[in-house]
C-alpha cells in the first residue's frame, strides 16, 4: 500500500486493500474470523464511526461487488498477502471506543474468494 500503513487503503494501482490482525495488545480492532469469512471493523477510534475515508470506500466496494486485497499483520513491518475477498455485508453495532465510551461501529463481512485460503 506504500507509505503509512492503515487498516483500509488503496494500492498504487487503485485497488482496495485491508490489513487484518491487531497490531497492539488491547487494540479495539479485533477482527473475528470464521473459516473463509471474517468480520472487519471500520476506521475510527473515538466516537461514532462514519461512512468516510476507508469506511466509505469499503461500503462502495460492497455496493459495487468489488473484491479487496487482504493482508494479515504478522510482526512489525511484516504483512502476509492472504488473497482477495468480497465484501458481502455491512452492519452497525454498539461497542466501546478507545476511551471506553459507547459508540456505533461499522462491521464489514468479507468472504475469501479462494475457498482454499483461510485468514486464520
Amino acid at each position: 500500500m506504500g507509505g503509512r500503513v492503515r487498516g483500509i487503503g488503496r494500492s498504487q494501482t487503485g485497488e482496495m486493500c485491508i490489513v487484518t490482525g491487531s497490531r497492539r495488545e488491547g487494540s479495539i480492532y479485533r477482527d473475528q474470523i470464521t473459516g473463509t469469512d471474517f468480520y472487519y471493523k471500520g476506521q475510527g477510534l473515538r466516537g461514532d464511526q462514519r461512512l468516510w475515508r476507508g469506511n466509505k470506500y469499503l461500503a462502495q466496494a460492497l455496493n459495487d461487488a468489488l473484491p479487496v486485497r487482504v493482508f494479515r499483520f504478522e510482526t512489525s513491518n511484516v504483512y502476509r498477502y492472504m488473497g482477495k475477498a468480497l465484501p458481502v455485508n455491512m452492519d452497525w453495532i454498539h461497542e466501546e471506543d478507545a476511551d471506553g465510551k459507547m459508540r456505533k461501529v461499522i462491521v464489514f463481512t468479507f468472504r475469501m474468494l479462494d475457498v482454499s485460503q483461510s485468514i486464520e
